[in-house]
């Protein structure tokens, strides 16, 4: 869970369940039975991203992360879609469904408002209401 929104819980944390238990992660796994939690290398996933670039630079294997970019910014877009509509909102509805109103859609204030300073800030302290944004 993330919220930016003014006057919320501004927390960041992350909750994971499974078919054996469940945790907020850092730790704290809470099942059923003993889980053994595996062993993970200690390093640094940002050292780790420029070991692999440069291995690929050197094997002169290209590594392609588009796809992942996009569709993991499409599942963050439909998250803010959902919470600030407060309506169920699907892949399908979002790139194939035509009929739906979120297919092709314009996300509001555009670039177009911030350039003519039509654009105008919620208020402070003051939550959106899904279904109601």
């Amino acid at each position: 869970m993330c919220r930016q929104i003014n006057g919320t819980d501004g927390g960041v944390r992350e909750f994971f369940r499974g078919t054996q238990g469940e945790t907020w992660g850092g730790g704290g796994l809470k099942a059923g039975k003993e889980i053994a939690i595996p062993e993970f290398d200690d390093r640094n996933p940002y050292v780790q991203e420029h070991v692999d670039m440069l291995n690929s630079i050197i094997a002169e294997k290209p590594i392609n992360e588009a796809y992942n970019v996009a569709t993991s910014t499409l599942t963050a877009i439909m998250s803010r879609i959902s919470a600030y509509t407060g309506k169920l909102v699907r892949w399908k509805d979002v790139v194939e469904n035509e009929n739906s109103p979120y297919y092709n859609l314009t996300l509001k204030p555009t670039a177009e408002d911030f350039e003519t300073g039509n654009v105008v800030a919620p208020p402070d302290e003051i939550p959106a209401v899904p279904g109601k944004a």
